[in-house]
C-alpha cells in the first residue's frame, strides 16, 4: 500500500489559511484520491473532488474488513463525488456510483 500527501502551505495546521490538499491511496483492491484545498481556521476542513476505484467490490469490502456475504463475484465499483470532512464528519455530495451494470447518482 502506498499512501501520497501534498499540502501547498502548512500554516493551515496553525489555524490559519488554505492550503491546496492532493492524497492518494493505492492498493491492490483499491485507488482512492482527494483534491481539494484545507482550510485552518477554527475547524479544520477540507473540501474537494474525491474518488475511489477497486476493480473488484467484494475484494474491497474484504479488505476494509466487511464480510460481503456468499454469492456471484462482485465486480469493478467507482465512486465519484464532492467531499467535505472535518472532526464532526464526511459529507459526499453530487455523488455518482457504479458496479458492474449498476450505476447510481445522488
Amino acid at each position: 500500500m502506498e499512501l501520497r500527501a501534498r499540502l501547498s502551505d502548512t500554516a493551515v495546521f496553525s489555524g490559519s489559511g488554505e492550503g491546496t490538499l492532493n492524497l492518494s491511496l493505492i492498493s491492490t483492491p483499491l485507488r482512492a484520491d482527494f483534491e481539494g484545498v484545507l482550510l485552518g481556521s477554527g475547524n479544520l476542513q477540507a473540501n474537494g473532488q474525491a474518488s475511489i476505484v477497486a476493480p473488484n467490490l467484494r475484494r474491497l469490502l474484504a479488505w476494509t474488513g466487511r464480510d460481503p456475504g456468499e454469492g456471484a463475484t462482485l465486480g469493478p465499483f467507482s465512486l465519484e463525488c464532492e467531499a467535505r470532512a472535518n472532526a464532526d464528519g464526511v459529507v459526499l455530495d453530487r455523488t455518482n456510483v457504479s458496479s458492474t451494470a449498476t450505476w447510481a447518482t445522488g
